[in-house]
């Protein structure tokens, strides 16, 4: 199970200026995170493989990068992007696909609900389901 999330300052209402952090939490910005240097940093990239239970495991991929067509953009502008990829190392039984499909869901949503800030959360303006 895949999911890439992608935020840019001016989708969520705000200056492009607003340090990362305000919307990202620390441990997944890696340079970016540190005030002295962040606007001397010009990109960034980190991998982390997580082993969950029942023997599978959460590849998550954090970059900064350009989204969309970048040619046709007046002033592209950089976005955090957090790549994350769930799987099982092993096979699963086709009667319980529906359960292991909801089992990586819920991973994918606490992986990406501890990168992102309460403040990011609330730009995103949540909805109850």
């Amino acid at each position: 199970m895949r999911y890439i999330n992608a935020f840019s300052p001016s989708n969520l209402g705000v200056s492009t200026e607003t340090p990362w952090t305000d919307f990202i939490n620390p441990f997944a910005l890696g340079f970016l995170s540190n005030d002295k240097i962040s606007a001397y940093v010009k990109g960034h990239i980190a991998t982390s493989e997580i082993d969950l239970d029942n023997n599978a495991i959460a590849r998550i991929v954090t970059s900064t990068g350009f989204v969309g067509n970048v040619m046709f953009q007046q002033n592209p502008e950089l976005s955090f992007i957090v790549d994350s990829d769930l799987f099982f190392n092993s096979k699963k039984d086709l009667d319980n696909i529906d359960d292991s499909l909801n089992y990586l869901n819920d991973y994918a949503n606490r992986i990406i609900r501890s990168i992102i800030t309460e403040n990011l959360h609330k730009l995103m303006e949540p909805e109850v389901i």
